[in-house]
């Protein structure tokens, strides 16, 4: 065997402070960008992203937010956590730009997921852009074109105009050929 972890016996295997020097000094180690901060376990993270998402749950939004940015500063990327807690962040602590980068990076992280869609379609229709919401909403259905929660968010906040006669149906050949002339 070749490489660093190759001995023929325990007293040629490296010390752990040289090990430590090792890492420090590879170009593959980079320290975190929250090297300051204190880094939670895995299980941690796991635990206060439930007990967030409970709190979110029960409308202790405020509390939920400072749970979730607590996790997500401590160097977590799952995209629930990212997207749950942008969108907390945003509209509880009035911290718009975090909340749009974490909800964007959620979306680009679990582009399968229809709620990554759902949550940053919400942040931007609570700071009132409406149209990016419907946007980010079809991007979704691109994804996934049968997800019931983005057809029924789309239907919400999509803007519609009236129908051309109302008598009949929204989806009548007469109405549906009227909206396409008006438009």
């Amino acid at each position: 065997m070749h490489g660093m972890f190759a001995f023929k016996n325990c007293a040629q295997a490296p010390t752990p402070n040289f090990l430590a020097r090792q890492r420090k000094s590879s170009v593959l180690w980079r320290p975190s960008r929250n090297a300051g901060r204190l880094r939670l376990h895995w299980r941690e993270q796991q635990y206060l992203l439930r007990k967030a998402l409970e709190l979110h749950g029960r409308g202790d939004n405020k509390e939920a937010a400072a749970i979730f940015r607590q996790i997500i500063e401590s160097d977590c990327r799952e995209p629930k956590a990212l997207s749950y807690g942008g969108l907390l962040v945003a509209t509880e602590e009035g911290d718009v730009k975090t909340g749009l980068r974490w909800c964007e990076r959620a979306v680009e992280l679990a582009f399968y997921d229809p709620q990554m869609y759902i949550n940053l379609a919400r942040l931007h229709e609570r700071t009132g852009w409406k149209t990016q919401a419907a946007q980010v909403l079809r991007k979704g259905l691109r994804v996934d074109p049968g997800d019931e929660k983005l057809l029924a968010e789309i239907e919400r906040v999509s803007p519609r105009t009236p129908s051309a006669i109302p008598a009949l149906k929204r989806d009548h050949v007469v109405n549906r050929t009227l909206g396409k002339l008006r438009a």
